[in-house]
């Protein structure tokens, strides 16, 4: 566009070395990523970010700048290893209606396929209780739940309900409850130093290891009872089966329908169920942990 390049030997060489390479462009990246440059250190500093606007822009580092919405929520499930269990995005379970009138999207493993519920008519027997969870936090961080209006920039202005919804939601409490699906539950059950522990959540949280006060906050809440943490031989977590795939639209109007998935609102509200092999009070303890690293502000900001 008629813009002259800052270093044009640099875009030689790279030019030159897409060329020799095939045009591979997954190379070029690899010859980006990797640079010295590429990966410096995000700058904070309201002095250096107002000296790029006064002069000519040179790329120094890389912005820090918040998740979206989808890359939130991947994260938190990517991170303690748990699956969505999202249920099915589809009111029409049984097939009943002509598939212009109704789509079954399936059950969502990635943020990206949910959409919108479509079940705006006051009815609890039309409700997604498993699903709008999801919804909710993506809502809240920017995501639009309408496929047909998608936006390209998104409203980046930070609002109360953000903080709010990953200190007290429902995919908070899933991601810090140690359940036996949970990766953080294999972490605390193997049989290694406290400091290793601390090292290791830190590091598959925040993809960093702990500053030394950090180390020692968190030494400080885990030692009690951190050598006989473990239970031997526990009893099975058994959950209650749950009356799933009965309500569709054929049968929403029925009042059994609204009962029904009043109680799987009520059973996503209790979430997982906490795992029997490690002791609640030091189980608790560790989910205040993950709790406390899940609402820093550096959570949900990259790099």
């Amino acid at each position: 566009d008629g813009q002259e390049p800052s270093h044009p030997e640099l875009l030689k060489y790279l030019s030159q070395q897409f060329v020799i390479h095939g045009y591979d462009l997954k190379y070029l990246a690899q010859l980006i990523f990797e640079s010295d440059l590429y990966q410096r250190q995000a700058s904070t500093d309201i002095t250096a970010i107002q000296g790029m606007l006064d002069s000519t822009y040179h790329f120094s580092a890389p912005v820090l700048r918040r998740m979206e919405a989808e890359q939130i929520v991947d994260s938190l499930f990517e991170i303690c290893g748990k699956p969505f269990d999202a249920g099915r995005m589809c009111i029409d379970i049984d097939g009943a209606r002509d598939y212009h009138n109704s789509l079954d999207l399936g059950a969502p493993r990635r943020a990206w396929q949910f959409t919108s519920p479509s079940n705006e008519r006051d009815r609890p027997s039309l409700a997604l209780p498993f699903g709008e969870p999801f919804i909710a936090l993506l809502k809240t961080f920017g995501w639009r739940d309408t496929r047909q209006s998608p936006l390209t920039v998104r409203e980046s202005t930070s609002t109360p309900l953000q903080p709010a919804i990953l200190a007290n939601g429902l995919l908070g409490q899933r991601f810090t409850r140690l359940s036996d699906d949970s990766d953080f539950t294999e972490l605390a059950l193997q049989d290694q130093t406290l400091a290793a522990l601390i090292e290791a959540t830190f590091m598959k949280t925040l993809t960093r290891e702990p500053k030394p006060e950090e180390r020692k906050l968190f030494s400080e809440l885990l030692q009690p009872g951190y050598a006989v943490r473990v239970i031997p031989n526990p009893a099975p977590v058994i959950r209650e089966p749950l009356p799933r795939n009965l309500v569709s639209w054929s049968n929403h109007v029925n009042s059994r329908a609204n009962e029904i998935k009043v109680e799987l609102e009520g059973a996503v509200k209790k979430g997982d169920p906490p795992t029997n092999r490690l002791h609640d009070d030091w189980r608790n303890r560790y989910e205040d942990m993950l709790w406390t690293l899940l609402n820093s502000p550096e959570f949900i900001f990259v790099p």
